[in-house]
């Protein structure tokens, strides 16, 4: 025996109603979202009104379709949404191209940035064929057009992204898999519409498909790649010395001062690009070189400081 499920939405005339705003029983004229099946009404002064399949059923879906229509329904009645605006920054410090901390991931350059920008819609359509496929929302603003999709639990397949690609469209998954039973339009709402948590809001709202981030994130990358290389190529170890960490050889300070301790002039050097055990780079076993060395790029500073502005690094000045 297939154990019933109550829940709070069906669909009356096409439209998406809870069970408190239609009649008790069969004569609530209501449907399951996603079977089709009829529904009865459930209403009484201790529970709280819901739905439930008026024969046996192994529908599994009712909640997830009635989320998907609730969230089209709140997008086209507003008209507008907050999308992921993404940036790219390319430090001016050399030492930011470089991860020092070995306990944790750190990012390296280009850093993406993710502001959100609330862009108006001229028109809203609901589950609208474009050419062989059916997004949830298409929306057009000033002549452009975005796909919108609603994730509840399965996201975009890559049949239906290679199409989504083909037409060259930008396609916006918003993630609602988090709800998991109790929903009403004010809860959708405020996860569509919320402003507070930026972080959660990153996390639902993410673009599947944009030509032009896609552009402008592989532009970057091959600008950090240049930077990367000529990094890479040019660095230098600088030994340090005895127990105070000194160096004889700093390429931006007198040869006449030295020695130079680490901790004054090399810890905080945005030309310091980190630490290395020498021996652990020797080629040769029979020729291993011992102690530490800075990894440094100061030898290179006005060349490295041209090819940074000539790739749009930000300085910190």
């Amino acid at each position: 025996m297939v154990m019933q499920q109550d829940f709070q939405f069906g669909l009356k005339n096409g439209k998406i109603v809870h069970a408190e705003a239609v009649q008790s029983g069969i004569q609530c004229n209501c449907y399951c979202p996603a079977c089709g099946g009829r529904f009865v009404a459930y209403k009484g002064p201790i529970l709280r009104a819901h739905f439930k399949h008026s024969t046996e059923t192994d529908c599994k879906y009712s909640f997830e379709t009635s989320l998907h229509y609730l969230a089209k329904e709140i997008i086209q009645k507003k008209k507008f949404l907050d999308l992921p605006l993404i940036t790219w920054e390319i430090p001016f410090m050399p030492s930011s191209w470089f991860s020092t901390n070995e306990k944790h991931d750190t990012r390296l350059p280009p850093f993406q940035q993710i502001q959100f920008k609330r862009v108006y819609f001229d028109k809203v359509e609901v589950e609208q064929w474009e050419g062989n496929f059916k997004p949830d929302l298409k929306c057009y603003a000033g002549g452009k057009q975005l796909f919108i999709e609603i994730k509840v639990s399965h996201g975009i397949d890559e049949y239906k992204l290679d199409k989504i690609k083909k037409k060259n469209i930008p396609l916006l998954e918003i993630d609602l898999s988090g709800f998991q039973s109790e929903i009403n339009k004010k809860t959708i709402t405020h996860e569509l519409y919320q402003e507070k948590d930026f972080h959660l809001k990153i996390r639902n709202f993410r673009w599947i498909h944009n030509p032009k981030n896609d552009k402008l994130s592989l532009v970057h990358q091959q600008k950090s790649q240049r930077i990367f290389h000529f990094l890479n190529r040019h660095r230098r170890h600088v030994k340090l010395y005895g127990r105070n960490k000194e160096i004889y050889t700093c390429p931006l300070l007198p040869k006449a001062e030295a020695p130079f301790r680490f901790a004054d002039t090399c810890e905080y050097c945005s030309y310091n690009l980190g630490k290395i055990d020498l021996a652990s780079c020797a080629k040769e076993a029979s020729n291993k070189p011992t102690g530490c060395a800075v990894i440094c790029i100061g030898h290179k500073n006005y060349e490295l400081e041209r090819l940074l502005k000539e790739c749009g690094a930000k300085s910190p000045a």
